[in-house]
C-alpha cells in the first residue's frame, strides 16, 4: 500500500543519498522516470554516485547533458525518483529547479548537473494481507 510521507526526505534518506556510504551503495540502479515531449513516461537507471541529497529538500543529480532524460527534465522539469531495494520502497517527486549546468571536469563525458526540488515522497508498505 502507497501511503504520502510528505514533501521532503526523511533523514534515513537523505542519509542514503548523502554519498556518505557510497562504497555500500555501488552497482545499485534506481529508475528516475522524466516526462516526454508526448507526456508519456521516460525512464532511466542513475546510480547513488550520480545523486546527492543536500538536504530533505533538495538532491543534485549529474547525468549526460545531451541525454532523453536532461532535455526532457529541462523541457517538462519533473522526475520520479524510484528507490526499490530489500530495506525500501520509496517514490520521490521531484521538480527541477536549474539544469543542466556545466560540470567541472564533466566535460569529456558530456555531463550536466541539476538541482531538484523534493515535492513528494510516497512510501510503499505491504498490507497485512500482504505478509510473508
Amino acid at each position: 500500500m502507497t501511503r504520502l510521507v510528505g514533501a521532503e526526505l526523511s533523514s534515513a534518506l537523505v542519509d542514503r543519498l548523502s554519498q556518505r556510504d557510497l562504497r555500500s551503495r555501488l552497482g545499485v540502479g534506481l529508475p528516475l522516470v522524466t516526462l516526454d515531449a508526448e507526456g508519456l513516461p521516460h525512464p532511466m537507471l542513475v546510480s547513488y554516485l550520480e545523486l546527492r541529497a543536500y538536504d530533505a529538500r533538495t538532491v543534485g543529480l549529474v547525468i549526460q547533458a545531451d541525454s532523453s532524460s536532461a532535455r526532457n527534465l529541462a523541457d517538462r522539469r519533473a522526475a520520479t525518483l524510484i528507490m526499490v531495494e530489500p530495506d525500501v520502497i520509496v517514490y520521490t517527486k521531484m521538480r527541477a529547479l536549474d539544469g543542466p549546468l556545466d560540470v567541472a571536469g564533466g566535460e569529456a563525458f558530456g555531463l550536466g548537473y541539476f538541482l531538484l526540488a523534493v515535492e513528494q515522497v510516497l512510501e510503499d508498505t505491504p498490507a497485512d494481507w500482504e505478509a510473508g
